[in-house]
């Protein structure tokens, strides 16, 4: 993929099925970081290649252990509906 290709996708440019290809190789082998800057800074990309890179990020990011925590944020909206329902 030629680097002003790449650039121009980057800024809105829409994909061919050609581009689509290259652009996936490409982020494919891009280290975490830059695909995290890309999420946050290339918000004018195709729908499409934005899913490529939040795909690529979402498959390398470690996960983290958040069952404590989605136990507290559930039990929280159960009060906050019990306590709806309890006014209605």
């Amino acid at each position: 993929m030629i680097t002003t290709n790449f650039e121009a996708l980057l800024q809105g440019k829409f994909p061919t099925l050609n581009d689509y290809s290259q652009f996936v190789s490409v982020c494919e082998k891009l280290p975490s970081e830059i695909l995290w800057f890309i999420a946050n800074e290339y918000t004018n990309m195709h729908f499409l290649l934005k899913g490529v890179v939040q795909k690529n990020l979402e498959e390398r990011i470690p996960k983290e252990n958040i069952d404590r925590a989605l136990n507290e944020i559930v039990t929280k909206f159960q009060i906050a509906l019990a306590n709806q329902k309890a006014d209605s």
